[in-house]
């Protein structure tokens, strides 16, 4: 089994923008739901990794703790993604992603 914070590592990646646009194509022309995503074990091995690992565990981290705006801006680097691209690519997510869970 996989160290706890590899799988927030893992949760990262699915739940990161760029993992959530590559699923979106990967899914368009589906039966899918317009606002929810269903991953197979095939799907989540095929998303892209970040680049930059100190970025992806502050992603992590971010996520974990249930911080939206931090986890974005993590992700964002950990994926090399351009500053403009970023600010877009952010808006863009912030506005579907679902609010945190409770602690």
């Amino acid at each position: 089994m996989a160290p706890v914070g590899r799988l927030w590592e893992v949760a990262a990646v699915v739940c990161s923008p760029v993992g959530t646009v590559a699923a979106l194509a990967a899914t368009a022309g589906s039966a899918r739901a317009g606002d929810a995503i269903r991953h197979s074990v095939a799907s989540v091995g095929a998303l892209p990794l970040p680049v930059d690992h100190r970025a992806w565990a502050a992603g992590a981290t971010a996520l974990q703790r249930g911080d939206h705006p931090a986890f974005v801006a993590a992700m964002a680097a950990a994926y090399a993604v351009p500053a403009g691209a970023a600010d877009d690519l952010a808006a863009w997510w912030l506005d579907r992603a679902p609010a945190p869970a409770p602690r």
